[in-house]
């Protein structure tokens, strides 16, 4: 088969067929679209391990982490930009090769990948359900559009009149022709050691001879993990008490295995052991256990609905997977983050808010949130914050009255250019409050706030913890863009995307991935340090450590993430403390912050003014409460409380028994 040609008379038309479903150039129907969309199978079964080049079949498992030459990579990568108007499409294989001729590792996500474009609004999509759910809401009345699959490119499209014929001539896909007749150089078969396995979470490696590593898809030891019998000890005498059970807890976990503590009263101590072998066990000792300690055991059973989505638990129980859709997480945000066209366009938007307060005079418009950080897909908000008369310290943000009256000003200048603004919305009885609104030119829809610069100060920081290693950018992208978002835990009355980043960033700080703030901020001389409503909000980067990719660490920081957080009797009695890295005793907080060395003198003047709003929002909730890093008196998971902590502790438990039995693939991928 010849596919380098460019002529269609000699290009196999195969390449454009899907086991189950057929598009040719000619049209489908729009009211059969949907249907259609459902049979486009090929690439959806997550079991499926095959990748195809040209008219080869070839198992993923058989793929060699080989260096793919860079020559070669680069050239594909220099086509790809010399095109004068470049498509999304053209943006999303760039990228691709781009983070492939940097980690070559990831030649293997990006093989088993597909994607899904849009032709009309040229946009990407690496998800069927979000590709189809786009097409129902944008394009549902469109007569006879043209759908094919490309196999060559990996690709479904969906356009108004581009067929297969035109698709075959474009310079995308000749690109991947070259890339897949590379690809087939690139192949061996290898001798792969079926002995490979994971065990308790962890990842082995499997080489063979010469030292290269192959990728296999191995089934674990199997442990029949406890999700709903519950262990009561009851009649805990006096010595066992002392130190919250610590002598019982040590005799149980000795024999009996490790366990999450659920509840330790007065006259009862409740646990959930992890393996249900450690129930029968124990159950079986019971009368020996019961004489010997003069205690009570009874076990109980709970409802062992499911918490987690099914898309978690799929995902979460087999690591390839779980890889591909991080990879093309992280592709897409690339593209958002570097693509010039997004670029001008938030420029086009800030320069239309700054004309709206153009009576104003002094007028500065700052951008902050996932869109500076980095964790922005193309139809994620942006948030702007407005400096209105030099108020970027702090000069109205105690001064809701005036933030309110400027949401409402703002919003009857939208509501004023109808052709440029959309369903305008005021939120005055927020915390701060924001003025929502569509902007109809550049597509984005905005949040816009008065209150200071305290967020961009906040931008800044994360956006430097993301930038330490990849790991630190992967863990908090899995948690924050992925695993809280399938599992309903993103909402404005539950966690917010900012409160989900620090959730992640103070993890890695208890485990001295990233320095905490207190140490950034010690490093800023005096004359140097910037304060805005009240609080001090310098701080210095440190040299990001050399790292080298390593897949075992991220799923070991992973893993980690789930396991930290599913200890919900910890987080009832500890304050998170995002400024030094540490956790501190509810009971005590106010006092205790307040002694520490470290904090400067603004700071402890700030704090001081505040310990009645400290004592409510810190040391009086039962919940999760997560210091801010800037503004110390604000706790920035509030909503985070009774079931719904219980909730989510059970949720990262339940992730981490999935890891746990996780299928798994080579970890030096």
């Amino acid at each position: 088969m010849s596919t380098t040609s460019s002529s269609l008379d000699s290009t196999d038309l195969s390449i454009f067929e899907d086991d189950n479903a057929h598009f040719s150039d000619d049209s489908v129907q729009s009211d059969n679209l949907l249907k259609s969309f459902s049979s486009l199978s090929l690439g959806t079964n997550q079991n499926e391990k095959k990748s195809t080049v040209g008219d080869q079949e070839i198992n993923q498992s058989n793929l060699m982490s080989q260096e793919p030459s860079c020559n070669i990579v680069k050239k594909l990568i220099k086509k790809l930009s010399e095109q004068r108007k470049p498509s999304k499409f053209n943006d999303f294989l760039r990228i691709s090769l781009e983070l492939i001729n940097q980690m070559p590792q990831a030649i293997n996500s990006f093989t088993s990948s597909k994607s899904y474009y849009c032709a009309i609004c040229d946009l990407v999509f690496t998800e069927e359900n979000s590709w189809t759910e786009h097409y129902t809401t944008n394009h549902s009345k469109i007569t006879n559009p043209s759908v094919f699959y490309c196999a060559i490119c990996h690709v479904y499209q969906i356009s108004i009149s581009a067929s297969v014929k035109t698709h075959v001539k474009s310079l995308e896909h000749k690109v991947m022709v070259d890339f897949q007749e590379h690809m087939k150089k690139e192949l061996v078969t290898p001798n792969i050691n079926k002995s490979s396995k994971i065990s308790s979470g962890k990842i082995t490696t499997t080489k063979t001879e010469n030292n290269n590593t192959y990728y296999k898809s191995c089934k674990p030891k199997q442990v029949l993990k406890n999700r709903n019998i519950y262990l009561e000890i009851k009649n805990i005498s006096a010595e066992l008490k002392k130190n919250e059970c610590s002598l019982l807890k040590k005799v149980i976990r000795k024999n009996y295995g490790e366990f999450k503590e659920i509840s330790n009263k007065k006259n009862s101590f409740i646990i959930l052991l992890h393996d249900k072998e450690g129930v029968h066990a124990i159950m079986k000792n019971s009368d020996e256990l019961e004489k010997q300690y003069s205690i009570r055991l009874q076990t109980f059973e709970q409802d062992s609905e499911n918490k987690l989505s099914p898309e978690t638990i799929q995902s979460f129980s087999d690591w390839e997977i779980l890889l591909k859709k991080m990879f093309d997480l992280i592709s897409t945000m690339k593209i958002t983050s570097e693509d010039p066209t997004e670029k001008k366009k938030l420029n086009k938007l800030c320069d239309t808010v700054k004309n709206l307060g153009v009576k104003f005079h002094l007028t500065n418009v700052h951008v902050f949130g996932s869109r500076v950080y980095g964790l922005a897909m193309i139809n994620s908000d942006v948030d702007l914050y407005l400096d209105i008369g030099n108020s970027f310290n702090g000069q109205i943000s105690n001064d809701v009255d005036r933030q309110v009256s400027l949401v409402k000003y703002f919003a009857q200048q939208c509501n004023d250019r109808t052709s440029e603004f959309q369903n305008v919305e005021q939120i005055c009885d927020a915390r701060v409050p924001i003025l929502k609104f569509y902007h109809v030119p550049t597509k984005l829809n905005c949040d816009l706030s008065f209150k200071s610069g305290l967020s961009t100060s906040n931008t800044k920081l994360i956006k430097y913890y993301l930038s330490i290693n990849n790991e630190v950018h992967w863990l908090v992208t899995c948690i924050v863009k992925y695993w809280a978002l399938q599992n309903g835990l993103k909402h404005r009355q539950l966690f917010t995307s900012y409160a989900l980043v620090w959730l992640v960033l103070f993890y890695l700080m208890s485990i001295n991935i990233v320095p905490p703030l207190v140490k950034l901020m010690n490093m800023v001389p005096k004359k140097n340090r910037i304060t805005i409503e009240g609080w001090d909000c310098s701080f210095e980067m440190l040299p990001k450590p050399k790292t080298t990719e390593d897949t075992e660490r991220r799923f070991n920081l992973l893993y980690g993430f789930f396991q930290y957080y599913s200890d919900e009797k910890k987080f009832k009695s500890q304050v998170l403390c995002t400024f030094t890295g540490k956790c501190m005793k509810k009971s005590k907080f106010f006092s205790d912050f307040i002694k520490l060395s470290e904090i400067k003198k603004t700071q402890r003047a700030k704090f001081k003014t505040l310990q009645s709003n400290i004592y409510k929002s810190f040391e009086k909730r039962n919940g999760l409460t997560l210091q801010d890093p800037f503004e110390l008196s604000f706790n920035i998971t509030k909503n985070i409380t009774g079931d719904t902590l219980t909730r989510f502790c059970d949720m990262c438990y339940e992730t981490m028994v999935l890891m746990d039995n996780m299928t798994a693939i080579d970890k030096s991928q």
